[in-house]
């Protein structure tokens, strides 16, 4: 693959899937793409079925590299190196790690964080690394969190320190009694305008929480959104609801909208 590549020197589109359905292949364990000329990589790989004991990891060395996509269910460790003119990644990949109460080894929370460090002017998607690189030129994020992870949020936040237009998608799972959002991060103080909420359950409490949250540490938000998800509601009950909620608010411009 390394010599394909060299060999297209002006090679600005390159996708690569690759599966482990068919265990008898040979897969290199190291994929190595360097590229003065790429300008958008995708990269699908597959779950690595019956591949147990082995590492893949993928290098990326591409100084005109604009986006980037990585579905990435086979490497332990992805190396990005000169992605100066990155901008925009969609990430994918679990660096084959289960999180939820397991501890990362030093070795893995490192290459995990110089990871996102490379892709740091972009975005970011695992909020249990600390310290967690500054994305000072993100203006949009679209993130998805769960009720168990909602109290990473604001510490995330406080990475994103221009951010004016947050899109939440929301997962209700299993209730955490520790999820108190109480941290302003610097851009809910000074430049998030506008925050779209969605599949929040109606009456559930960490749902309630997350958008009280934002209404009253928001100091400039001028639009709050919010999409129900669950059984069917009334217009009176989605106006009942968002009346109480509404009523927390700090900002006098902010607007508040059910769906």
């Amino acid at each position: 693959m390394e010599k394909i590549i060299s060999g297209c020197p002006a090679l600005e589109d390159l996708t690569l899937i690759r599966s482990m359905d068919n265990w008898y292949l040979e897969v290199p364990q190291l994929l190595s793409v360097r590229s003065r000329s790429l300008k958008s990589f995708i990269i699908i790989f597959d779950v690595a079925y019956g591949r147990a004991g082995t590492d893949y990891s993928v290098e990326i060395d591409a100084p005109r590299l604009e986006y980037l996509s990585l579905s990435d269910n086979q490497s332990d460790v992805i190396v990005v190196k000169n992605l100066t003119s990155l901008f925009m990644i969609h990430i994918d990949t679990e660096f084959n790690v289960k999180f939820g109460g397991i501890q990362l080894s030093p070795a893995k929370r490192d290459a995990i964080r110089d990871f996102l460090t490379g892709v740091s002017g972009v975005f970011y998607r695992y909020p249990y690394l600390w310290p967690f690189p500054n994305f000072g030129n993100l203006y949009r994020l679209e993130v998805a969190f769960c009720s168990f992870t909602l109290q990473f949020l604001p510490v995330f936040l406080e990475s994103c320190p221009r951010l004016k237009e947050l899109i939440l998608d929301f997962a209700f799972s299993v209730p955490d009694k520790r999820t108190k959002l109480r941290y302003v991060p610097q851009c809910l103080i000074s430049t998030l305008e506008c925050v779209e909420i969605n599949n929040v359950i109606m009456w559930e409490e960490t749902g309630i929480e997350l958008m009280n949250y934002f209404l009253e540490k928001s100091a400039v938000l001028k639009k709050l959104s919010v999409s129900f998800t669950g059984s069917s509601i009334t217009n009176q009950e989605r106006h009942t609801y968002m009346d109480l909620v509404a009523s927390t608010r700090r900002s006098g411009e902010c607007q508040v909208f059910a769906y």
